[in-house]
């Protein structure tokens, strides 16, 4: 469909790329084309300032390799008129085949003071709402994602549009438990003071953010050739590790003999719980 487009471009206007357009592509090669009285052309492209085409072509269609990022300027004149005449047009290519966005980062939570157990992870934040345009006009098919408008060469595969949650946090580390008393005592002590204490529970992991919303307007176009979704939601959050048991404590009794007893390291935290992934988002496609 793409390809019939173009064609009638040329029917109608003589002239493709029109002129400042910023092309956007899959393949990196733009169809130059003109309606000139003659056979034989001179054609000259420069690309960022610096000549990457300059000699004789047959025909009216000359395909240019191109680099994203260019910004090319082109003149074609009938050989035996000069380089020198004529006008230059122009236009911008992009190869970007990914537009992505996503929610935002979320900010880690520190652990309270004199906190045992890990702070859970945050969640992840909602994939940002996208409004996308598709629009047949003279020159083809242009593609407008937010504020960036684009015409879609006759090559271009789908391009890929994503909003996405953002991952869910890590819980944090359990702290390590108290170290067990170092008493020394003219008498036999209770072992559980010199018994280390618990290690803290990690944190559970922060669920994932939802999908975010995209919105497109297809004013009567087909979406599936032009364009391709992802709603996914955020991963899971990992589970913060239980933090290690308390040394053990010692004590040093005096009685009938002299001696030292030695408590039991505490036993280590258990570990948090894994987040739940983010839910997908919606994609709405109005006429």
């Amino acid at each position: 469909m793409v390809l019939l487009l173009a064609g009638s471009l040329v029917e109608k206007t003589g002239t493709y790329p029109p002129e400042s357009a910023h092309l956007l592509g899959t393949e990196a090669v733009v169809p130059l084309h003109w309606d000139l009285p003659g056979k034989d052309f001179y054609l000259t492209v420069t690309a960022s300032g610096r000549t990457v085409f300059q000699g004789a072509v047959t025909g009216n269609r000359y395909d240019l390799p191109v680099r994203s990022g260019s910004l090319v300027r082109w003149n074609v004149v009938p050989v035996g008129q000069g380089g020198q005449e004529g006008v230059f047009h122009s236009f911008q290519y992009s190869n970007q085949s990914v537009f992505h966005f996503q929610g935002k980062t979320p900010v880690p939570r520190a652990n309270p003071p004199q906190a045992l157990d890990g702070m859970p992870g945050p969640h992840g934040v909602e994939g940002p709402s996208i409004v996308v345009q598709l629009q047949q006009t003279s020159d083809g098919v242009s593609l407008q994602v937010e504020n960036q408008k684009y015409l879609l060469l006759p090559s271009t595969r789908p391009i890929l549009i994503e909003s996405v949650g953002s991952d869910g946090g890590s819980g944090n580390a359990g702290q390590q438990g108290m170290a067990g008393s170092g008493l020394n005592t003219g008498s036999t002590q209770s072992m559980m003071y010199l018994n280390g204490g618990p290690g803290g529970n990690g944190g559970d992991g922060g669920h994932g953010g939802r999908g975010g919303l995209i919105t497109v307007y297809s004013n009567g176009l087909p979406v599936e050739p032009f364009v391709q979704f992802d709603v996914r939601g955020g991963g899971p959050g990992l589970p913060g590790p239980g933090g290690p048991g308390g040394a053990a404590g010692f004590a040093q009794t005096r009685g009938n003999s002299y001696g030292t007893l030695v408590g039991q390291v505490g036993p280590p935290g258990q570990a948090g719980r894994p987040g739940q992934p983010g839910p997908p988002g919606q994609v709405i496609i109005r006429p």
